[in-house]
């Protein structure tokens, strides 16, 4: 008996192991690699992880409409699916203040790999990001606040493209610098894009941020406009490897470091500035 439960078991590893190429695809995800799916699966990712409630934090693999303000020590909710609403109908979603680190970079809501998402009508607070965008594409993002963050309001990274935010506030972030771990990329931003394209933001404010308001940094192919940046340190920045961006109508004033509509760092062709 002890003989054959060790061959079934060698069997099974043969074939999970044979299973490594495969990919499995659901409705939800559109696909991920067996070893993520594995790995998510001994992680707690797939089986162990809350799920989101209209009035608890988790994942979000569906609609999902807020009823009640909501509250954590570490991330809310992570999306798990495209195609899908979250809609927070004005309620509050409170962080803890942790300071951002590498191992504690706590969002509010997160889509890291998911498309055509819309988030709405979400006040986030005290995360080290509001709402955080890795390597997703054709979102909407309208009508949220980030307030009293610790790192970023609204980050886009990782390749994110043709996404766009509409009406959304990053206010109110006075972090004490002593206490980073790392200078950070714009630490203190309301909006940054990081090695994002054509995205479009639109209508969006900007302000009393300790760094500053928008900064565009290594992206290319983004629009700004008609957005506002005031009183942060700068209002409207672009850094490193910047192309084709397009700044059309945006209002930059009383920041402390330029008044004009845009700081350039290590400037790159093809920037376009229209003004009222």
């Amino acid at each position: 008996m002890r003989k054959r439960g060790i061959i079934l078991l060698s069997i099974f590893l043969i074939c999970l192991l044979g299973a490594a190429n495969l990919t499995l695809a659901d409705s939800d995800s559109g696909g991920s690699s067996f070893w993520s799916w594995l790995k998510d699966f001994f992680s707690g990712g797939i089986t162990g992880a809350a799920v989101a409630t209209p009035t608890s934090c988790g994942d979000v693999t569906g609609d999902l409409t807020l009823t009640a303000d909501v509250s954590t020590t570490q991330d809310c909710f992570k999306i798990k699916a495209s195609n899908i609403v979250l809609d927070c109908q004005g309620h509050n979603i409170v962080g803890n203040g942790v300071i951002y680190s590498y191992n504690q970079r706590y969002t509010g809501i997160n889509i890291t790999g998911y498309d055509n998402v819309t988030v709405k009508n979400c006040n986030t607070y005290n995360f080290s990001m509001g709402i955080y965008l890795s390597n997703s594409n054709s979102n909407t993002i309208i009508n949220n606040n980030a307030i009293d963050y610790v790192a970023y309001g609204f980050f886009l990274s990782d390749t994110s493209s043709k996404n766009n935010l509409t009406q959304n506030t990053a206010s109110s972030n006075m972090i004490n610098h002593s206490k980073l771990p790392f200078p950070g990329v714009g630490v203190g931003a309301g909006f940054i894009t990081l090695d994002s394209i054509n995205n479009t933001f639109i209508s969006n404010t900007a302000n009393y941020n300790d760094y500053i308001g928008f900064h565009v940094y290594t992206s290319s192919n983004n629009s700004f406009i008609s957005n506002t940046a005031s009183y942060n340190k700068w209002g409207f920045r672009l850094s490193l490897n910047h192309l084709n961006n397009v700044l059309e109508n945006n209002t930059a004033n009383n920041n402390i470091m330029n008044e004009n509509i845009v700081s350039l760092c290590y400037y790159y062709p093809n920037l376009i500035i229209k003004t009222k």
